[in-house]
């Protein structure tokens, strides 16, 4: 008994016996049709995913939590390197007694190279928003807005009101340790920086 081959209708016969897909553009491989190619080296599509979540927002990279830490304690070191040699070429403490120390003395020779290394800190800060570590790092601050501080939003409302608030009473215990603490939320932004409306960009 003869077989006759019968066709589907828009098929047509394929001498090399490689399978024909029914679907005009589709391929029976599974690849995609031409102009539709896949690239293997393309930047991965972004899911809408928040580009502050990575560290950054619309007006730059935020300065890390680790770069800010350093930043302060080279500030607090910078006071120190200014008035530890004062205090030891001015200071007599041999002849300074328990029972009458000379007060005021101590203070003006520790408050007024302190006083005068803010002076700089504030005036670098409100021209521009970086104080000695700040530049050193690398590190500005600037408003939420994206604007540059002033001296009131730099430093009236970010060190002088802070400052004030921690010097008050029982608050004194515990605000340290929650503006320390808030710099862990996703705008990298401190206690103060929220009183103040800044945040800190790298450069």
């Amino acid at each position: 008994m003869l077989f006759r081959s019968q066709q589907q209708p828009g098929f047509s016969p394929n001498p090399y016996g490689q399978p024909q897909s029914p679907y005009p553009g589709h391929s029976p491989y599974g690849q995609a049709p031409a102009g539709h190619a896949h690239n293997p080296y393309a930047a991965p599509i972004s899911d809408g995913a928040p580009s502050w979540q990575m560290g950054m927002d619309q007006h730059g990279v935020l300065a890390s939590r680790g770069s800010r830490f350093v930043g302060s304690i080279l500030d607090g070191l910078i006071y120190m390197v200014v008035v530890l040699p004062v205090m030891l070429l001015t200071v007599d403490f041999g002849s300074m007694s328990a029972a009458d120390p000379d007060v005021i003395g101590l203070y003006a020779k520790v408050g007024i190279p302190m006083l005068l290394v803010a002076i700089v800190q504030w005036y670098l800060i409100s021209t521009t928003g970086q104080s000695l570590a700040k530049k050193m790092l690398g590190m500005k601050i600037i408003k939420t807005t994206g604007e540059d501080v002033n001296f009131v939003s730099g430093v009236l409302l970010r060190n002088w009101v802070p400052a004030f608030i921690g010097s008050i009473p029982l608050i004194n215990m515990i605000f340290p340790l929650v503006n320390a603490l808030y710099i862990f939320g996703d705008e990298h932004q401190c206690l103060h920086d929220k009183i103040a409306g800044t945040k800190v960009i790298s450069l």
